[in-house]
């Protein structure tokens, strides 16, 4: 949603060739929030959301989100690091990430680095870069 601030014209492409080979696109209400919290420009941002098809947000990911953050945790170390883990990948990221293994397990990111934790910790997820 950043990225289609900067540049809506390469995001709507972008949607529009997912949406011709038939992948998904998830967008949790929570993503929503924080991409237009985010923006400069709320009208771009508005104008991507337009062109996604909705997918529930099952309670199923919300668990999965929650197992995914406390073994992440877990594999980096205890206390407060396993905390600062926890809170740095965000419950935003998890829940992607538990979406996305229930509908087809691509993720696009620009910064891929929350993602790899959550796939590290079993996320059946394969991450690939936004191309714009």
């Amino acid at each position: 949603m950043i990225a289609a601030e900067r540049n809506p014209t390469a995001a709507r492409c972008h949607i529009a060739a997912l949406s011709r080979v038939g992948q998904l696109l998830c967008v949790p209400p929570v993503v929503i929030v924080e991409a237009r919290q985010r923006c400069a420009d709320v009208g771009a941002v508005d104008a991507v959301l337009a062109r996604m098809r909705s997918e529930p947000l099952l309670p199923q990911d919300g668990l999965r989100a929650s197992d995914l953050l406390r073994i992440a945790g877990r594999q980096a170390g205890g206390g407060r690091a396993a905390s600062a883990r926890i809170r740095e990948i965000g419950t935003t990221d998890a829940l992607i990430a538990a979406m996305a293994e229930r509908i087809g397990g691509i993720v696009f990111s620009a910064d891929a680095r929350h993602l790899s934790w959550l796939k590290q910790a079993g996320a059946r997820i394969v991450v690939r870069p936004v191309s714009f």
